[in-house]
């Protein structure tokens, strides 16, 4: 959802870190909105999945 792979979190992290521990000691951080996916199950019907982005 927002772009950054597991593997570019480290450096992404270490530009962006100030400007996220900020927020988070503010307490203003809030998480992005989760993606949902919608999974058939073998039975009929479908399981929902939710998928968060990687800084959350």
């Amino acid at each position: 959802m927002d772009g950054v792979t597991v593997a570019e979190l480290q450096a992404y992290l270490k530009t962006h870190w100030e400007t996220v521990k900020a927020k988070l000691l503010a307490g203003t951080y809030r998480p992005a909105p989760v993606k949902r996916v919608e999974i058939p199950k073998p039975g009929g019907g479908v399981r929902l999945l939710g998928i968060p982005n990687v800084m959350d």
